[in-house]
């Protein structure tokens, strides 16, 4: 539970700091560098390549591309979660 109020302040503080497209939203995940994806805090898994050890948690930075669903959304980047 603290791990995730952590991730939670983390996040709010991305939002304050860093102004971001009206079509990007964050969400917290952890990356897999053996099967090249990176799993949401939804359970969803994403495919997604970056050099990053397996098992990093990171930060997700999605492009909504202006439609209602999420399935089609796509990854901009990620940002490994260090502490």
């Amino acid at each position: 539970m603290i791990k995730y109020a952590m991730i939670k302040a983390i996040l709010s503080a991305l939002a304050v700091t860093a102004p971001i497209a009206e079509t990007t939203y964050l969400d917290t995940g952890i990356y897999y560098s053996d099967i090249q994806s990176v799993v949401d805090s939804e359970g969803e898994e994403w495919g997604y390549d970056a050099e990053l050890p397996d098992g990093t948690p990171v930060i997700i930075t999605f492009d909504s591309q202006n439609t209602d669903s999420r399935y089609d959304d796509v990854i901009t980047g990620l940002t490994e979660i260090k502490g």
